[in-house]
């Protein structure tokens, strides 16, 4: 579906219908079955990882706990 938070976490990696017309889906589909794969799920699930959340989130308490009131 094309909706921005999908395309915050998938980013290119998908192919995006709206969400209202089952004509867009068709042809999405239609379109991702025909062409082959470019990029595998590793390639995406790679972007994102537990460590990676982690160090980004204790960066942000950081940042906030620094900043004066």
């Amino acid at each position: 579906s094309d909706v921005p938070v999908f395309h915050e976490i998938v980013g290119s990696y998908a192919t995006y219908f709206q969400p209202t017309d089952s004509s867009d889906l068709y042809q999405k589909l239609e379109e991702v079955i025909k062409r082959p794969q470019v990029k595998t799920t590793q390639e995406i699930f790679r972007r994102f990882s537990w460590e990676i959340m982690a160090r980004e989130t204790l960066d942000v308490y950081q940042d906030a706990a620094s900043s004066p009131l």
